[in-house]
């Protein structure tokens, strides 16, 4: 017994009971003493909780004034009352509130050529569309979450998934985003993940009893969820499916991962009942995720590629056989994710204890480095990434900046001329950044390598 657990006995801290229960998987058993508590509706697994929650209140009563003063000196720095920068899609431009108080977000919308949102809500502002306020959805629950959400292409329709106690067993409603209120359509235990067909038919996955989403349905609206079809049923237990769409609306993508191993299929969403097509069958430690472009695919896998590469396909022929190199792999540089608009795809890069935005023309063009594209690099010291893209026809991109020192800034960078401009630059009250320096220090080590 260790020093720590007998200073638990000490304590007085609970301590589960044993029930020793025989596990039998790929053709191994063991015994596992506390297996019992994985089963919820034990009524002694509450209780253990319980007794547990009320000693760790005993042990750290003394604490809750330091907590509270640490609480209120962080958040006088934050501005709760605030409103992201609108992302503009067609017409629309969509953004999200937060208000002081309360513990939700509120959805937004506005035409994109309006003018920008206040951090105030304000009644006068005749822009403002709000599709959920999750704020007026949560009451009565002691638990709310909205965990996915879906456009229609016409953008008349948002389908989302509300868990309503933490069990991760959602339910999906669809939200007429003209007269604000939901359909009749109701579908039950469902899990993450939610996608549109061009004529509305909605693709979303179930779990199975592990918590896993293992299977893929269609659901026609206005019909009944139990004539909904199953489209993709995952036998193994190491893979979870996924389904989203690509930037331009034309495919719904259908994925399996595992830690190590994934897999592709996709679905014209102008046919949304035609059978999922394989981009490249799974083998095992090879993962790959795609974007579409023009008739093309975007291929970014670890296939052969430790750090990932780069590839470009016909969509009309996927496999691997087909793939054609755009950036190849590189020892020191690690091809994190990819975005794509029309004539360009962007990749996020890291290396060397940084990061990176490679904009890349997917017509010509090559950077200093030899590589493809234009890089949009860090501040000192600091991180790069992409940010809320949502239109595959943008003549811009956005992306933002942090460090140690400078809070979230966003930014739009012209594809046709590299000009940067500031967005936004996240609101921090009382703090002011030219006060403060930060920089990155090498240490070699003993041989001198660097990292």
């Amino acid at each position: 017994m260790s020093a720590d657990t007998d200073s638990d006995f000490a304590l007085g801290a609970p301590v589960a009971e044993t029930r020793p229960e025989e596990i039998t998987a790929h053709g191994d058993t063991r015994t596992d003493n506390w297996f019992w508590l994985r089963h919820r509706d034990d009524p002694a697994v509450m209780q253990l909780l319980e007794a547990e929650n009320a000693h760790t209140a005993a042990a750290t009563e003394h604490l809750e004034p330091l907590v509270d003063d640490l609480l209120e000196a962080m958040l006088a720095k934050i501005q709760l009352t605030d409103v992201s920068y609108p992302a503009p899609r067609g017409r629309w431009a969509y953004y999200v509130r937060t208000i002081e108080g309360e513990e939700h977000s509120v959805m937004c919308r506005r035409p994109a050529s309006a003018p920008l949102p206040s951090p105030q809500v304000s009644e006068s502002d005749e822009f403002e569309d709000v599709m959920l306020d999750e704020n007026a959805m949560a009451k009565g629950f002691e638990y709310f979450a909205i965990e996915s959400t879906a456009l229609s292409h016409d953008q008349l329709l948002l389908a989302y998934a509300v868990d309503t106690d933490g069990s991760e067993r959602m339910i999906v409603r669809v939200r007429d985003l003209e007269r604000h209120e939901d359909l009749p359509d109701l579908i039950e235990d469902a899990s993450y993940g939610l996608a549109f067909g061009r004529d509305n038919t909605l693709f979303y996955t179930r779990p199975d009893e592990a918590m896993r989403p293992y299977q893929v349905w269609r659901h026609r609206l206005g019909a009944s969820a139990e004539s909904d079809v199953l489209v993709w049923e995952e036998p193994d237990q190491h893979f979870f499916l996924g389904v989203d769409t690509t930037k331009d609306g034309e495919y719904v993508v259908l994925s399996a991962h595992s830690n190590i191993t994934g897999e592709v299929r996709l679905i014209p969403t102008d046919q949304p009942d035609a059978a999922p097509v394989v981009v490249e069958p799974r083998r095992h430690g090879v993962t790959y995720s795609v974007e579409h472009h023009h008739g093309e695919l975007l291929v970014l896998s670890n296939d052969d590629a430790e750090n990932f590469a780069l590839w470009r396909t016909p969509v009309a022929a996927p496999s691997r056989a087909d793939w054609q190199m755009l950036i190849g792999h590189r020892d020191d540089i690690r091809l994190d994710s990819i975005d794509v608009v029309d004539g360009y795809v962007l990749v996020e890069e890291r290396g060397h204890a940084n990061t990176w935005v490679r904009i890349v023309p997917l017509a010509a063009g090559t950077s200093d480095d030899g590589l493809p594209g234009r890089l949009i690099e860090a501040p000192a010291a600091g991180s790069v990434f992409l940010g809320r893209n949502l239109e595959f026809s943008a003549g811009e991109v956005r992306f933002e900046t942090t460090s140690l020192v400078d809070p979230y800034t966003l930014y739009a960078y012209e594809l046709a001329s590299g000009t940067t401009t500031l967005l936004r630059r996240q609101p921090a009250p009382g703090y002011d950044p030219d006060r403060y320096v930060t920089e990155r220090r090498w240490a070699p080590s003993a041989d001198g390598t660097r990292p």
